[in-house]
């Protein structure tokens, strides 16, 4: 969309199709910004055989970009907004034992907490009603956590590598995972 020289022109990148009433003017949101740090350990212990990394980060976001479902209009269609304000903190660990040449064992945990801390302007769910919390197609989710960021995640997994026919490795694995 824009106008004039390539140098006016603005250009958006959406993850989804644009409603036929599409206008510059409803496309539009505003910028995001992002303040935080990261602080963390890796390691290789015992010759080797065992890989440690542990990380714990803080971020606040400002203006927070934030795409929604909205079946208020005539279809259904993915619109961008911002939220006021979100902040996530957590820590992350892994573990990987390589027990033998042939078995590795591996382990991941994860604790998020992320949480709108204002978005009083939040598209409603379809069906959701007033006293859900929903009014005039709006709800304030200042509070609440992000959407598709659980609190609590673990990885358990185990990988054995063999030689079953000369020059062809054969590999078994598993792994069980948890999100809360």
């Amino acid at each position: 969309f824009g106008g004039g020289a390539m140098s006016e022109y603005t250009w958006y990148s959406i993850g989804a199709l644009l409603y036929s009433y599409a206008t510059p003017a409803n496309l539009q949101y505003g910028h995001e910004s992002t303040k935080g740090a990261e602080v963390g350990y890796k390691a290789d212990l015992f010759d080797r055989s065992v890989r440690v990394d542990v990380t714990a980060y803080t971020y606040k976001y400002n203006g927070l970009q934030v795409a929604s479902v909205n079946n208020v209009n005539p279809a259904t269609v993915f619109t961008v907004s911002n939220a006021a304000s979100a902040t996530t903190k957590g820590i992350e660990a892994s573990a990987q034992w390589l027990a033998t040449d042939e078995l590795t064992f591996k382990a991941n945990i994860g604790y998020n907490r992320a949480r709108y801390k204002s978005f009083p302007g939040a598209a409603c769910y379809e069906g959701q009603t007033a006293a859900q919390g929903c009014v005039g197609g709006l709800q304030d989710l200042s509070g609440r956590a992000l959407v598709r960021a659980p609190d609590v995640t673990f990885d358990l997994g185990a990988d054995y590598k063999v030689e079953l026919i000369r020059g062809w490795t054969t590999d078994f694995a598993t792994d069980a995972a948890f999100t809360s």
